[in-house]
């Protein structure tokens, strides 16, 4: 395995630097889905080698999560999956495990969703792979927390929502509780996994030890709630649903302007809405003074400026004069209606990589957003397409584990990949 020099003894001057700061490090993905397929694009995109095991014949049940698909798979699957490779195996045949175990001891992550009994039914427990690999990191996620009396229930990011005080505090006030509008539990719990296996990184570097790391949708979720769950925590305040406003910052909302359209306002500080009340000739009565008493008279607030918004102002005019007076604003856009403005276009945030596997009549690439980690001496990952369903198998056991041709086409006629 890929072994980096001590963090304690590493100095520019005596050893040159990878040009990927992952580069050397091989992850074996057994996780489905979005949370761990997040994390180790992520992996991927710093320069680690990331081989995803997927079940033969379906495979990842995120390629047919579509429509929209290309090809064979769902854009869901392509947005998480580039910059990796393929291979099919049964875990649940003694076969498929032994080829797993085989790939696990020349790995330096192994990452799972897999709940505990099922983990450790498929014999895929950290301590099932401990003698295989003692330096190995361990890294696995479900929906509630390891050793709880939930840690094999079943969960997703809309039931997480649910369940955390997140939908509790998302949606209008006299209406519907709303979810997030993307999987942000799943991708909240990615970063959080990732975090973990980048500190075990240099804990292993540092000491040469391996460890499991673990967390669950539900404690991830619940720590991104942040001062949502200190209010009541520690003041003993729930936020309740407010729509678009802030319980703690006013006038924070959408507003609707004279020709009917939205814009977004936000003003966190007293010389902030000073500026924005000589913009819209607005007077700054004593109930507005600060922002306490803003956030206590809100309602008031938000109905005056929208009732001024609506009277006397056009959207353009309004960006104009908020643009000059460096009031924090924004127009309410689709993903298309950013990604085609000249400035936003200007700034490289999107990237092509050319395909085959996945070309259209009218597309011969794929485009993505980009990994937004800038690095002053490291580079990232050139943009690759997502494997197709097994495409590396062959590749994987012959190079790595030693197979021949007769011995992979006697498990291919078996079913184990």
């Amino acid at each position: 395995m890929f072994k980096y020099p001590s963090v304690r003894t590493f100095t520019s001057q005596t050893q040159p630097q990878s040009k990927k700061i992952l580069e050397g490090y091989r992850i074996i993905d057994a996780s489905r889905i979005l949370v761990g397929a997040f994390g180790s694009m992520m992996l991927a995109d710093m320069g680690a080698e990331v081989i995803k095991i997927e079940q033969p014949g379906m495979g990842d049940e995120t390629r047919k999560w579509g429509p929209p698909f290309r090809g064979k798979d769902s854009t869901y699957f392509i947005s998480i999956n580039r910059n990796k490779k393929s291979i099919t195996l049964d875990l649940k045949s003694e076969e498929g495990l032994k080829i797993l175990n085989g790939l696990v001891s020349k790995a330096d992550i192994f990452m799972t969703n897999f709940v505990p009994n099922q983990r450790s039914k498929l014999q895929i427990d950290y301590q099932d792979f401990q003698t295989i690999n003692p330096k190995l990191i361990y890294a696995s996620v479900q929906g509630f927390p390891q050793k709880s009396i939930w840690e094999n229930k079943a969960a997703f990011d809309l039931t997480i929502q649910a369940m955390s005080g997140q939908m509790h505090c998302t949606g209008d006030p006299d209406g519907s509780p709303f979810k997030v509008g993307y999987a942000v539990t799943d991708i909240l719990t990615g970063m959080t996994l990732l975090q973990g296996i980048l500190g075990a990184i240099i804990h292993r570097e540092r000491t040469g030890e391996g460890q499991f790391i673990n967390t669950s949708l539900l404690e991830a979720n619940l720590f991104s709630l942040s001062y949502v769950v200190s209010s009541w925590l520690n003041g003993q305040t729930e936020y309740n649903r407010m729509g678009n406003s802030h319980p703690n910052i006013a006038p924070y909302s959408v507003y609707r302007t004279k020709d009917q359209d939205f814009i977004v306002i936000g003003v966190a500080t007293d010389s902030q809405f000073e500026k924005l009340c000589s913009i819209i000739k607005m007077e700054v009565r004593d109930e507005y003074k600060s922002n306490s008493l803003r956030c206590k008279h809100r309602t008031q607030l938000n109905a005056e400026i929208d009732s001024i918004l609506i009277r006397d102002w056009i959207k353009v005019d309004l960006i104009k004069a908020m643009t000059e007076k460096a009031i924090p604003f924004s127009e309410i856009k689709s993903v298309k209606q950013l990604l085609e403005e000249p400035e936003i276009a200007s700034m490289g945030m999107t990237g092509r990589v050319n395909t085959d596997k996945y070309a259209t009549n009218e597309r011969q690439y794929l485009e993505y957003p980009k990994n937004p980690l800038h690095f002053s001496r490291s580079e990232l990952s050139e943009l690759k397409e997502p494997p197709l369903l097994g495409e590396n198998t062959d590749e994987i056991l012959r190079e790595l584990l030693g197979y021949n041709q007769e011995e992979i086409q006697n498990l291919r006629s078996k079913g184990v990949i």
